[in-house]
């Protein structure tokens, strides 16, 4: 029956509930976010049937920790995204996505948690399932047309990833610091179709800010993210925070105006260690590329564009916005609606 259905999964999600943050298991070394740790398997292209009480009808993702598939259940009549993981991939990054959705269960703009379901050995991830396209898809269609996105929609768009991660960054440890996603970038954000609204997806990098007590960035054991969306300071060996995710918003304007990612990399001829050492000189040494001739600014001064972006992008993370709120007062600039928007 539905209600004993329901009844026994919100058990299971009570019986599952960690304290975010609580990590003990040793991490394995990734390179990047988007490709397979080494050692890592993908066992997974022809999908299952079942997978718990689960009817599995299509795989809808893929990344570098494993695929998404659809899953529905006949006792809800609901449908789910189920995560499996690559062979390889250690047990730490699923418990530390089902940690971090707990945490933000109840900010605005994140799929929700359904529950863990493991079968023999092995363990999936079910949540929320989006319906809708995410802004990596729709940008790819617009490349064929020629036609990337406007200042308005870039906007848009992103106010609302601002947003959404503005309740993330909200999320504070016992030291008071807040969630940083690690892995802003279009193929992280879902337009929904049934809300006509955005959905940041995969927290599986997502941890707390590490800083001292005076502020100081702090180095991280493990460099991890998409290298084409992190700070030059990441490459440097300092842990994510507020400014290096306004770095990545930086590089989704540019891509999002001129349809590519401001450096040209041919990154399937590279491997893993030599992608990231080219990454790592790009951002640190060479002069931020500017927007191409062509690019349609919707009559927007191209000079003032480029600075809206250079905001974010700047080496120094200390001449990046300085909170949520200056964020997204330089981004409404990109397409002002009134004039004040750009003082």
């Amino acid at each position: 029956m539905p209600g004993i259905a329901s009844a026994i999964r919100n058990v299971k999600r009570a019986i599952q509930r960690p304290f975010f943050g609580r990590q003990t298991a040793r991490q394995p070394r990734l390179s990047r976010a988007d490709t397979l740790p080494p050692g890592a398997v993908s066992s997974l292209q022809n999908y299952p049937s079942r997978i718990g009480d689960y009817t599995i009808d299509r795989q809808i993702g893929s990344g570098g920790f494993g695929l998404v598939y659809r899953g529905h259940s006949r006792a809800t009549d609901k449908y789910v995204a189920i995560k499996a993981f690559h062979e390889g991939v250690a047990p730490e990054f699923l418990h530390r996505e089902k940690d971090a959705l707990f945490a933000l269960e109840h900010v605005p703009g994140v799929p929700t948690f359904e529950e863990v379901i493991t079968e023999g050995n092995r363990q999936y991830l079910a949540m929320e399932f989006i319906p809708g396209e995410t802004v990596d898809a729709q940008l790819r269609t617009r490349r064929l047309t020629g036609a990337p996105f406007t200042p308005t929609e870039t906007r848009d768009i992103l106010l609302n990833v601002l947003a959404i991660h503005q309740g993330v960054y909200g999320i504070k440890n016992e030291a008071g610091q807040g969630m940083v996603h690690r892995d802003l970038k279009p193929g992280n954000i879902m337009w929904r179709s049934d809300s006509r609204q955005h959905v940041l997806l995969d927290f599986g990098l997502a941890t707390h800010e590490k800083k001292s007590v005076d502020g100081d960035l702090l180095c991280a054991e493990h460099v991890r993210g998409t290298p084409a969306y992190m700070a030059p300071e990441n490459f440097r060996g300092f842990s994510a925070h507020l400014g290096s995710e306004f770095y990545a918003v930086g590089i989704m304007a540019y891509e999002l105006l001129t349809g590519r990612t401001p450096y040209r990399v041919n990154e399937s001829r590279l491997s893993n260690g030599a992608m990231f050492n080219m990454y790592a000189k790009l951002h640190g040494n060479k002069k931020f590329p500017a927007l191409p001739l062509d690019c349609n600014l919707e009559g927007q001064n191209p000079l003032v564009v480029q600075s809206i972006i250079n905001h974010f992008v700047s080496k120094l993370p200390t001449k990046r916005p300085r909170d949520h709120r200056e964020a997204m007062r330089i981004i409404s600039a990109l397409a002002p609606r009134d004039l004040g928007e750009i003082r």
